[in-house]
């Protein structure tokens, strides 16, 4: 399988800060609001890849990150399973100067977002603040307009290059409209219908895993292979985070943190990679 990744447009910024983000015409989804979303609530288009690169600044010492949180609308189907206070000093009890939000933070595959940031506002309060910064990248689930699809981070006290994404970009069952039409149906059903959860979430389980698991990793690996990040840290997949080898670099999945899990990367200014389990 030629799985090739795509940088697309390439921005480079002075550093993560709020004025930075808004003065390149880059806003999070907190101030997007439900217009945000690339194309409707159902179906995700991908187009206008591109990617975010900067360098660690000086006083920097940790950055976290973390994805699929699949933050909905409150209710029975709302997959984070958190008390958003308990989840925010868990962030903070790393000490991170940035936390990036790697992919599919919100799902808008069930939701619109404007019910999803009114549910969720106080955490979106906090992550609204200067320190530390968050910063988010496209998921698949989230697929919302003026946001990155990816992050590249040069560590020059390390001498590393770091790329984050979610990693869903590669995935043709992703980006078919028939597989994304069928997962939407799927979650109304369940949202209507208690009974067929666990029939549901098995046959969906079956049908995709293993896909998602195995292009994921194309891409990452496509990555390497283009242009020699010294790690590249994914998501999407929802396993346990860990780390593997790839020739002279690091493959790093940063796990999840939906259904009550905390689960994450950190990233040390000497370029030490960590896996939050």
């Amino acid at each position: 399988m030629d799985v090739k990744f795509d940088r697309g447009r390439v921005t480079r910024l002075n550093c993560l800060s709020i004025d930075e983000l808004k003065k390149n015409n880059l806003t999070n989804p907190i101030e997007i609001g439900k217009s945000g979303y690339r194309t409707s609530e159902k179906f995700l288009l991908q187009d206008d890849i591109n990617t975010i690169a900067i360098d660690w600044k000086n006083e920097w010492r940790r950055i976290l990150v973390v994805s699929d949180l699949h933050l909905g609308n409150g209710k029975r189907h709302d997959c984070f399973k958190h008390n958003s206070r308990e989840f925010m000093n868990w962030i903070k009890s790393y000490h991170p100067n940035v936390v990036i939000l790697n992919g599919d933070i919100f799902e808008l595959w069930q939701h619109d977002l404007q019910t999803v940031l009114e549910v969720y506002s106080d955490l979106m309060d906090d992550m609204a603040k200067e320190s530390p910064v968050f910063f988010f990248l496209r998921g698949n689930h989230d697929c919302l307009s003026k946001v990155p699809d990816h992050l590249e981070l040069n560590i020059p006290m390390a001498n590393k290059t770091i790329l984050v994404s979610h990693g869903f970009q590669n995935d043709p069952t992703i980006v078919s409209k028939f597989n994304q039409a069928f997962t939407w149906y799927i979650g109304r059903i369940k949202e209507r219908y208690a009974i067929f959860d666990y029939i549901l979430d098995s046959i969906v389980s079956l049908w995709s895993s293993e896909s998602i698991r195995k292009y994921a990793n194309l891409f990452a690996e496509s990555a390497v292979d283009q242009y020699n990040y010294d790690v590249v840290i994914y998501g999407h997949t929802h396993d346990l985070p860990h780390i593997r080898n790839y020739g002279k670099s690091l493959i790093v999945n940063d796990g999840f943190c939906q259904k009550g899990s905390k689960k994450g990367v950190l990233i040390t200014n000497d370029g030490n990679i960590t896996v939050i389990d």
